[in-house]
C-alpha cells in the first residue's frame, strides 16, 4: 500500500496534466495518472468525473468495488454526482490506520495552488480526510494492475523455521550406566561392569554390551528409562 500512496503523495500541490488536452488539471486526470503509473493505459476519455468509475470497471482488469472489497484492498477509485452541478467528480482514496485518506484534484482547499489552462481555474492535487456532504451517489472501482502493485510491494512475513527434530536421548555407541537393575521385561539383573555400550536401540529398548576378551558381548536389553549416560 505504501507504494501506491507514494505515487499520490508525490504530486500533492502539483497539477496532474497530460499534454495539451482540454481537461488539463481536472479531477479526472488524477485517476488517469495513477493508472498510467501502474502500467495501464487510460481506458477511455471522459470529461465528467461521475463516469470515471464506469470507464475503469468496464476496462480490462477493472471491476466495481463495494465497501467491504475496497476496505480489504486498501484503496478505491471513486466517482460521484455533485450537488448543484450537472458534472460529477472523481478522486482516489487510500485506507490506512483505520480511516480513508482522500487524494483529489480540482477541489478548492486552503493551501492548494490554482491555475487556468484555458478552461477556468483548477486546483492542484490535495489530501484530506473529510469528504464533505456535497458528494452524492458515490461509487467505487478497482484495477488488477493496482492490486498487483500493492501485492509486490507489500513485505511478506518471514517464513517460520522448520522445527528441528529432537535428538534421541540415546544412540548406538553411547556409554551408559544402569540406574535400576532390571532388564527390559522387568527381570532383576546382576551388574558385572561399571559401564556398558549401547549396541542396538529400538524405541525405548536398548541392548547393552560389555567387552569380554576384547570382543563386545551382550549383557542385557534394558529400558532407556533405567539407564543414564556415563
Amino acid at each position: 500500500m505504501d507504494a501506491l500512496q507514494k505515487i499520490l503523495e508525490d504530486v500533492i500541490g502539483d497539477f496532474v496534466c497530460f499534454d495539451e488536452d482540454i481537461y488539463r488539471g481536472q479531477c479526472t486526470r488524477l485517476p488517469k495518472y495513477l493508472l498510467t503509473k501502474c502500467g495501464v493505459d487510460w481506458p477511455g476519455n471522459t470529461g465528467d468525473g461521475a463516469h470515471v468509475v464506469d470507464t475503469i470497471a468496464k476496462f480490462d482488469g477493472g471491476y466495481y468495488m463495494d465497501e467491504e472489497q475496497s476496505q480489504k484492498a486498501g484503496y478505491r477509485i471513486c466517482s460521484c454526482n455533485v450537488n448543484g452541478s450537472k458534472y460529477g467528480h472523481t478522486w482516489v482514496e487510500i485506507y490506512k490506520d483505520g480511516q480513508w485518506i482522500i487524494y483529489e484534484q480540482n477541489v478548492c482547499r486552503q493551501g492548494t495552488n490554482t491555475a487556468d489552462f484555458g478552461v477556468g481555474t483548477v486546483y492542484s492535487v490535495s489530501k484530506t480526510y473529510n469528504r464533505g456532504n456535497w458528494r452524492k451517489d458515490v461509487r467505487y472501482a478497482g484495477q488488477k494492475s493496482i492490486d498487483y502493485l500493492i501485492e509486490v510491494n507489500t513485505p511478506k512475513p518471514e517464513p517460520k523455521p522448520e522445527p528441528k527434530p529432537e535428538e534421541p536421548a540415546f544412540k548406538v555407541g553411547d556409554i551408559v550406566v544402569p540406574t535400576r537393575l532390571v532388564d527390559y521385561d522387568g527381570t532383576p539383573l546382576v551388574q558385572y561392569d561399571d559401564e556398558y555400550t549401547i549396541a542396538q536401540i529400538n524405541g525405548d529398548r536398548a541392548v547393552l554390551t560389555a567387552p569380554r576378551n576384547g570382543e563386545p558381548v551382550v549383557w542385557a536389553a534394558m529400558n532407556t528409562k533405567d539407564i543414564r549416560k556415563a
